[in-house]
């Protein structure tokens, strides 16, 4: 068992066969969210199992992945790094059917109403970068819809998050740079890494704590709306 700052984590295989098992490393799980970091090494199955709400997964290191639903067809879907996507409840089975290894950040959004005929939505398309560095905030939805925000966001070196951010409880993760901190309610300093998940309070401050490098954070609010303007 690993235990990063303000978070607990174990390391779980689905034991389902004797065959070797994708891996799912357990970052946050609390009454909104369960977020899992998940590792597909090529050929890995998950073994058949039941997701019962819809869940939004970001695709840190990609390749391909095959899924068969119970009585359907294996569908294969290329899993581009950078790229999301949010997909309805299943039960189905998983394999990495390509030859790299496939790193997941996969997040639960418990009891969401699933109301679509689309199994699969896939996230806003993220522009490309002009590569000159920005003095401030930079924040790109990627997804939006009634009960769940992402956004992908780059704080500048010492630079806290203010302009444009979501009210309401959120988890953040870093996707790129050092190590993000923040306050908890109980007024105590939480750190968020590319290994380790927050879940932070509406106002909690998001700070990036390199002063030389920017930091590129994803952050996931199960409820709320994007505000503009300084807070």
């Amino acid at each position: 068992m690993k235990v990063p700052v303000a978070v607990a984590g174990i390391v779980l295989g689905f034991c389902l066969s004797p065959v070797a098992q994708a891996a799912a490393d357990i970052l946050i799980d609390n009454p909104s969210v369960r977020a899992s970091l998940i590792t597909y090494a090529p050929g890995e199955p998950s073994g058949e199992h039941e997701h019962l709400d819809p869940r939004f997964v970001y695709v840190l290191s990609g390749g391909t992945l095959q899924s068969t639903a119970r009585g359907g067809s294996p569908q294969l879907t290329p899993m581009v790094t950078g790229g999301c996507m949010y997909a309805a409840p299943v039960r189905h089975a998983l394999q990495n059917a390509g030859d790299t290894t496939l790193h997941l950040l996969e997040i639960e959004i418990k009891n969401a109403p699933w109301r679509s005929d689309n199994a699969l939505r896939t996230c806003n398309d993220v522009p490309p970068s002009d590569g000159a560095p920005s003095a401030h905030v930079e924040r790109t939805v990627l997804y939006a819809e009634s009960g769940l925000i992402v956004s992908r966001i780059v704080i500048p070196p010492g630079s806290r998050d203010r302009a444009g951010s979501i009210r309401g409880p959120r988890l953040v993760f870093v996707l790129e740079g050092g190590s993000l901190a923040s306050r908890l309610t109980n007024g105590s300093k939480a750190i968020a890494t590319r290994e380790a998940a927050l879940w932070i309070d509406a106002d909690a401050p998001l700070i990036n704590q390199d002063a030389h490098s920017a930091l590129t954070v994803l952050e996931i609010t199960p409820s709320g709306s994007v505000e503009s303007g300084e807070r």
